[in-house]
């Protein structure tokens, strides 16, 4: 029951469909009513029980636009960190600390990478891309990327240099 309470939450947070065969709400309610039927007819072992909730706890975080998956942040920090010459135990344990401020600022690692390839092409080392990066997306989710990127486009095209238009593009499309 607690896992299709978990389920009902996604339901709360979804965006309409933008795409013609992407999936729509009726479709996450045919599963979601699954789910519950499999839950209340069948016993399921624990170890079942916590894979299944860490994937639904995944799902409603990427409904939020979060930082969606720790692994693919710690692992995009870590070799940024390495690429600067960092040691492995310190590119790890900064790996780590980025990874948790990016978390408590609600920023998506989607979004960071977008930030990061652009600081890396005016010439910042790859660790002050990193922290630039993550100064620019707090309260920005992947489903920001659109705006970004279109305002990023139209200050570019003004002659804003990558840093000034994608700072400019986050203050614009940050709601």
């Amino acid at each position: 029951m607690k896992l299709f309470a978990i389920g009902a939450l996604l339901l709360t947070s979804f965006l309409p469909a933008s795409f013609a065969n992407a999936a729509n709400k009726a479709d996450l309610y045919d599963l979601l009513n699954r789910i519950d039927l499999e839950l209340r007819y069948y016993d399921q072992n624990p170890a079942i029980l916590d894979s299944v909730k860490f994937d639904l706890e995944k799902a409603l975080s990427t409904l939020r636009g979060e930082v969606v998956n720790p692994r693919e942040c710690m692992d995009f920090a870590y070799e940024s960190y390495r690429k600067d010459g960092y040691s492995n135990s310190s590119s790890l344990e900064k790996a780590k600390t980025y990874c948790s401020q990016a978390r408590s600022l609600g920023a998506s690692i989607e979004v960071i990478k977008y930030f990061y390839a652009g600081l890396t092409k005016d010439g910042y080392s790859n660790s002050s891309s990193l922290t630039k990066a993550l100064e620019m997306s707090h309260n920005l989710s992947e489903r920001d990327l659109g705006c970004i990127d279109e305002a990023y486009n139209r200050y570019k095209a003004d002659g804003y240099s990558n840093r000034s238009a994608l700072e400019k593009s986050a203050d614009f499309c940050r709601i």
